[in-house]
C-alpha cells in the first residue's frame, strides 16, 4: 500500500492550490518539449518541502510505477531532479528550487533537442541542392534563392545557439533585479 504524501491531507486548501500548480506546470510541458507526466512529477517535486520517495509520487499524482520511474530518470538525467538518499532500498527525489539553473537547464534541452538537430539538417538539405556527385553544380536562379534563405536560417541558427549557449553561464551569476536592469537597457535601445 502507498505510504501518505508528506502533505497535510487536513489543509485541502494547500492540497488544491499544489494541485492546481502541478496541473498548470503540466500544461506548460509541450513548451519545453517534455512530458505532461514529467512535468508534473517536476512540479509536485518542487512543491514538496523533503524529498519524496516513488510510492508518494505516485500515489499524490495517480500514476503508474513504470511510468513514475521512466520520468523521474529523465528528470534526473535533465538535471531538474537529484537522488538524495537511498533508505530501506528506496530512492528519495528532490526538484532543483533554483528558478535560475531551471531556466538554464531547459533552453540547454531545447537547443539540444530542437536547435542543432534543424541546424543539421539545413546544412544536409543545403548540400543536397547545391551539390552533385559531392562537387558544387550549377543553381539556377530559384535554386539560389532556396540556397541563399537556408544559409541565412543556418547562419542565424548558429548565431543564436552560441549566444544562447554564453548567455546560460550568466543566468547562475544575475538576480532578478539585474536581469531586470538588462531588460530595460534592452528596452530603450528598441524605442
Amino acid at each position: 500500500m502507498p505510504k501518505e504524501t508528506t502533505f497535510l491531507i487536513s489543509d485541502s486548501k494547500l492540497i488544491q492550490a499544489k494541485q492546481q500548480f502541478i496541473q498548470t506546470w503540466g500544461e506548460m510541458a509541450f513548451s519545453w518539449g517534455i512530458s505532461k507526466t514529467m512535468a508534473q512529477i517536476h512540479a509536485f517535486l518542487y512543491t514538496a518541502e523533503s524529498p519524496l520517495d516513488t510510492d508518494e509520487i505516485m500515489a499524490f499524482l495517480d500514476i503508474s510505477r513504470g511510468s513514475a520511474n521512466m520520468n523521474l530518470r529523465n528528470l534526473v538525467t535533465w538535471g531538474l531532479v537529484k537522488k538524495t538518499e537511498k533508505n530501506a532500498r528506496r530512492d528519495f527525489f528532490i526538484a532543483e528550487k533554483d528558478l535560475w539553473n531551471i531556466a538554464a537547464i531547459i533552453i540547454r534541452e531545447r537547443q539540444q533537442k530542437e536547435l542543432k538537430p534543424v541546424s543539421s539538417s539545413l546544412k544536409e538539405i543545403i548540400t543536397f541542392v547545391s551539390e552533385d556527385d559531392g562537387g558544387p553544380r550549377l543553381l539556377n536562379s530559384e535554386e539560389k534563392t532556396f540556397i541563399s534563405g537556408l544559409k541565412e536560417l543556418h547562419d542565424f541558427l548558429i548565431l543564436f545557439n552560441g549566444f544562447a549557449a554564453s548567455l546560460l553561464p550568466l543566468l547562475k551569476d544575475i538576480g532578478p533585479e539585474q536581469l531586470e536592469q538588462i531588460s530595460m537597457v534592452i528596452g530603450k535601445n528598441a524605442d
